[in-house]
């Protein structure tokens, strides 16, 4: 009985294999979502070398927690934001874009979704960049740097007649950027001016 039962099973396990389809062929044609991720990776020409913002970057220095947020740069547009944080309360957000122009790279700001303010390009290096916009007090200088997987952000002008500025620290936390975390939770008071 026992031998009669195996037969039987071996002939059930031959038809079941005999009935499956075929091993499909592996195909060397890329998914659309693989053509896509390609088109995707591909750099900007002119903002390429922007690329070092990318990421999601969030700190603490002004009190609340700053994320400030860039995309990989698309098309002669590097799209980002910023965001102040203070438990269910954004004080303070602004919208941000470097975008290639004829006549050169200029930074819009955004500042709680009015109007843009533009600071054009006035120096570059290795991971750093600075804009200016001479007509405007405060901010009048931008200056964004990167070492490692801190991003700091310095910004000087006036406000009437005195001198102002702030210097931000942000450490990436997603995104090609990524690789650190906050460290300790002290920071200091909140001053009377937030983000870019």
């Amino acid at each position: 009985m026992s031998l009669m039962r195996l037969n039987l099973w071996l002939i059930l396990v031959a038809l079941i294999s005999a009935c499956a389809p075929p091993p499909q062929q592996r195909s060397t044609k890329p998914t659309a979502t693989q053509r896509l991720q390609a088109l995707a990776a591909q750099g900007d020409p002119v903002l390429g070398k922007f690329a070092w913002l990318a990421g999601t970057w969030a700190g603490r220095d002004l009190g609340p927690l700053s994320l400030e947020v860039w995309e990989q740069p698309h098309g002669g547009v590097l799209l980002g934001h910023h965001q102040d944080v203070d438990g269910a309360f954004t004080p303070y957000f602004s919208y941000l874009r470097i975008e290639a122009h004829a006549d050169g790279v200029a930074l819009h700001v955004h500042p709680q979704g009015g109007e843009a303010v533009t600071y054009r390009i006035v120096e570059t290096g290795p991971q750093m960049v600075v804009f200016a916009n001479v007509n405007q007090s405060f901010p009048r200088r931008i200056v964004y740097g990167r070492s490692g997987d801190v991003l700091k952000v310095h910004q000087d002008g006036t406000e009437g007649r005195t001198r102002k500025s702030f210097d931000i620290s942000f450490r990436c936390i997603a995104g090609p950027c990524q690789g650190a975390t906050l460290e300790g939770d002290d920071h200091p008071g909140k001053p009377d001016h937030r983000g870019p």
